[in-house]
């Protein structure tokens, strides 16, 4: 019982047919090779060879471009230390999964007498086997890597029934251990779906056209910790000691949901016949449950390819938010989330049929948010279901105010020292933030850094023309030519004329927006606060020639100019194996090392268009004010609600911000799925003729928005 002398030494090495083992001698191979083995593997082994040697003849779509995914493409998996190896499954794992898909695909084996079609020993008859199950048994030897083959036929079922018209294949599944031993280690690969991403087991989004990682959606169900039972798919781990005959009816074959094969619906008996000692069977659609806990553990983590991840650091299932909304609101009630981050509250109540109020600090997450609501309303819509419009305000330039609040009781002189020194503080904190050297108070620049003036521009307007020209006329008297300009706002349309102009006259001027950050104090002493250069948007009204009350907008320029300068010192602490990505002298650049240490530099913004996430439209800005209730005695003149005295009465009036509210009539945007972007809006139908203006918000791949002023005559 020799190997063959051709055995292959690899086990990754693919075995022909004549090389197989078989036991006996090798002289009887020719004579005895079909019955000396177990009955079907000697003619199922020989038309799986031909078959894949057939490029998957006959197979599904879906079917072939799994196995050509696995067993075709080269794959790397990560290391404990970091780095990347190649990755490929064995050759006795390969071929389990081919002779299965091709017994069920292409031969068609529905029951026992299709596969005794293929018994080369003569031994085997129907008569044998008294159930109509179509049964495939895969039998492996111990370390040969059941679990990757029982993985690999998981995903193949799961995605032939998504994807394949008709499928007859489940998306439920019932995993039994032949023991505690092997349920554990069953249970550290399936828990959290942990071997199907660690694995190469779903193919990447877009390979053949489909989104398998996006689409792949299944809740584990270990032993008696059954959770939330999903359409999407379910697999329910269990030990065969829990396992035992039941005397109810057997389900029907044609039930569309195999969930009823696991749960059994078909009621309980008291006492099974022939038992010799009293049993209660009690099936799972029978329990109520039990009263929930303080520690949730059904609801699963977000697994790394759900489509509902956005890649925030904090986001949360909607299971979970859905859960504490549901027990803790009725319909039409308002909610309200003060740290919205990736904005799954604000989603879920929208979806809920809940009013909601979301604010964050961050514009990643309010932009995260504004995005994810947007694919909400579209969702609704498609299914019919009323949904809400919503307004993203800007509430940065109150923060403004209420570091500059001094005491109402001041005042005279004392007032106007009073609010000089908090304008002062204010600079520094922005020089220190900016990490900008101070300069003699006299002066009118406030600051130098790196070869650099720095200048801070006026804290409650924004930064015109006219504060330009005055800085561009006193880097001349002191024969300066570089200098960066701070502010919270700049006025619209100020650029690019201005910088051009001054440009001309030998003067580099670089306008950076003051970020919000700056009056987080842990974020100033930490060094994380990031100014950010201003951006410049180029808009095309485009007139319907038909129809002289309407207009669309074209998005023809967008440029943006960032730099971090760190590129050197990241490829230098950068891994084997590893990339990253940096933003350098206005290019988004990915920097990447290979095992051999060899460094390369790939530019990511080719075009302009690849800086822009999301853009909207406003077809008549300035039809709404910014309206805003305050204490009357708000602002520089006095105090802010919350630190008076709690005897006095607070009075509120209403006030304009001298803003106006920006309305999202039409947007388009990029999402993880689809990074494609439509650069001329549809087009807008006003009431009447007469003058407009149109505002247009672009916001770029790091969540910093600008907006521009378009006026309009129509009609």
């Amino acid at each position: 019982m020799a190997l063959h002398p051709s055995f292959p030494v690899s086990p990754y090495a693919e075995l022909l047919p004549q090389q197989r083992w078989f036991p006996a001698d090798e002289t009887l191979r020719t004579s005895s090779y079909g019955k000396l083995l177990p009955p079907l593997v000697a003619k199922v082994r020989q038309e799986v060879f031909a078959w894949r040697h057939n490029q998957y003849a006959g197979a599904s779509p879906t079917s072939k471009a799994l196995l050509l995914w696995w067993f075709g493409e080269e794959h790397l998996l990560e290391e404990a230390d970091g780095s990347l190896a190649p990755f490929r499954y064995y050759y006795s794992q390969r071929e389990a999964v081919e002779t299965v898909v091709w017994l069920y695909e292409v031969k068609k084996a529905r029951d026992k007498f299709d596969l005794l079609r293929f018994d080369s020993s003569g031994a085997v008859s129907s008569g044998m086997f008294d159930e109509d199950w179509p049964r495939y048994v895969l039998k492996m030897a111990t370390g040969a890597g059941k679990t990757k083959v029982l993985s690999l036929l998981i995903a193949w079922s799961f995605f032939h029934r998504v994807y394949e018209e008709d499928s007859e294949l489940s998306r439920n599944f019932l995993v039994i251990a032949p023991n505690i031993i092997v349920l554990d280690r069953l249970r550290a690969d399936f828990d959290g779906l942990k071997i199907f991403f660690n694995d190469p087991i779903l193919p990447s989004n877009g390979h053949d056209g489909r989104n398998w990682r996006d689409d792949f959606q299944l809740t584990v169900h270990i032993q008696d910790d059954v959770r939330v039972l999903r359409d999407t798919g379910n697999v329910f781990l269990t030990n065969v000691h829990r396992v035992f005959l039941s005397d109810v009816p057997d389900p029907s074959l044609e039930d569309d949901d195999l969930r009823n094969y696991f749960l059994d619906p078909f009621g309980a008996k008291p006492w099974s016949e022939g038992a010799k000692y009293p049993q209660y069977k009690t099936y799972l659609h029978e329990l109520k449950g039990s009263v929930i806990s303080n520690v949730w553990t059904d609801i699963d983590m977000l697994n790394p390819m759900t489509s509902e991840r956005l890649g925030y650091a904090t986001q949360k299932p909607e299971a979970l938010l859905e859960r504490i909304i549901k027990a803790s609101s009725n319909e039409g009630d308002l909610i309200a989330d003060f740290f919205i981050g990736s904005g799954t509250t604000a989603a879920v109540a929208e979806t809920l049929g809940r009013k909601w109020i979301a604010t964050d600090l961050g514009k990643f997450g309010v932009h995260t948010t504004r995005k994810r609501l947007i694919q909400v309303q579209r969702d609704l819509k498609a299914a019919g279901k009323a949904f809400r419009a919503f307004e993203v305000l800007n509430l940065g330039r109150y923060e403004r105010q209420a570091y500059l609040n001094v005491s109402g009781r001041l005042t005279g002189k004392k007032k106007e020292q009073a609010l000089a020194k908090k304008e002062r503080d204010f600079r520094d904190l922005i020089l220190k933030a900016y990490r900008a050297e101070s300069l003699p108070e006299n002066g009118f620049f406030h600051g130098k850094n790196s070869g650099r003036l720095v200048v801070v521009g006026p804290i409650n307007l924004p930064v015109g023309r006219l504060f330009v020209e005055e800085v561009i006329t006193e880097c001349r008297k002191r024969g300066a030519t570089r200098v960066d300009i701070l502010a919270f706002e700049f006025e619209m349309g100020l650029f690019p004329a201005v910088l051009d102009e001054a440009k001309s006259k030998g003067i580099d001027v670089a306008p950076k927006t003051i970020p919000p950050e700056v009056f987080d104090k842990r974020a100033v002493e930490k060094g994380q606060v990031r100014f950010h250069d201003v951006a410049y948007i180029e808009v095309t009204p485009r007139y319907v020639q038909d129809d002289p009350l309407s207009l669309a907008v074209e998005l023809t320029d967008f440029s943006v100019y960032y730099t971090q300068g760190l590129v050197d010192s990241i490829t230098a602490e950068l891994k084997a194996g590893k990339s990253e990505v940096v933003c350098e002298q206005g290019q988004l650049i990915k920097v990447s090392k290979d095992k051999n240490g060899v460094v390369t530099q790939d530019v990511l913004t080719k075009k302009w268009t690849d800086w822009v996430d999301y853009w909207a439209v406003d077809f008549d800005y300035e039809s709404r004010k910014e309206i805003i209730k305050v204490a009357k005695n708000l602002g520089v003149e006095g105090q802010l609600p919350g630190i008076v005295d709690v005897n006095e009465f607070i009075e509120f009036e209403e006030r304009w911000t001298g803003s106006y509210i920006f309305e999202n009539e039409w947007q388009s945007f990029r999402t993880r799925n689809d990074r494609s972007l439509e650069l001329t809006s549809a087009a807008h139908v006003y009431g009447k003729p007469g003058r407009y203006v149109v505002a247009v918000k672009v916001i770029d791949i790091f969540g910093n928005d600008t907006m521009s002023l378009t006026p309009v005559t129509i009609g």
